[in-house]
């Protein structure tokens, strides 16, 4: 299954129509690189269910990763990779690429893809949650879950409930973003979600 669907990117990516095709081609930074995104969030959701914010963190995630990959997949050391493409900014670089070697790549990232998956998961679990309660504490909501009823699905809320509800939004996004900053500095996250 993998197979065909690396075999689609590269046909709809990079406009290379049989992956029996052998040797090298010579096409654009900026197609390989969407080519290797696509891979990787072809593994990571194959149903693309991804929110604007999500699908933005997944394709910084596969940039990276293909800059990690650039001299297995192109040769290219990773000072020359940043200098010369750049996968945040693509220069209109054009890079001549052995087929054997980008199948692996983009194999490469389909697996990272349904590697990360579980996180992913996880995360937007652990959102949805935090939404859940968040209505049912400060707006009366008991779920966010569409009901298809108007009685059910619209709500009658003081602004002031509102703008509680934003606020503890708010909160929640300040406590963890600081739990981040503490852990990239080398600091545990400490229990309660502050930082030592």
């Amino acid at each position: 299954m993998s197979r065909d669907i690396i075999s689609g990117i590269i046909a709809s990516k990079l406009g290379i129509p049989h992956l029996n095709q052998v040797g090298s081609h010579r096409t654009s930074a900026r197609r390989v690189i969407d080519a290797y995104c696509e891979a990787y969030l072809s593994g990571l959701d194959p149903n693309d269910d991804f929110s604007p914010s999500d699908r933005e963190n997944a394709l910084g995630t596969a940039r990276t990763l293909l800059t990690e990959d650039a001299f297995e997949t192109f040769g290219m050391p990773r000072v020359m990779w940043e200098r010369d493409v750049n996968a945040d900014t693509p220069k209109d670089a054009t890079l001549n690429i052995s087929m054997f070697l980008l199948q692996g790549s983009l194999g490469h990232a389909f697996i990272a893809g349904k590697r990360d998956r579980a996180t992913v998961q996880a995360s937007f679990n652990a959102r949805q949650d935090l939404f859940a309660a968040i209505a049912l504490e400060h707006l009366g909501i008991s779920t966010l879950e569409t009901r298809n009823s108007d009685s059910l699905d619209f709500h009658d809320v003081a602004v002031w409930s509102v703008a509680e509800a934003l606020n503890a939004a708010y909160n929640e996004g300040m406590k963890a973003a600081n739990n981040k900053v503490g852990c990239v500095l080398g600091e545990e996250p400490a229990p309660g979600g502050s930082r030592r």
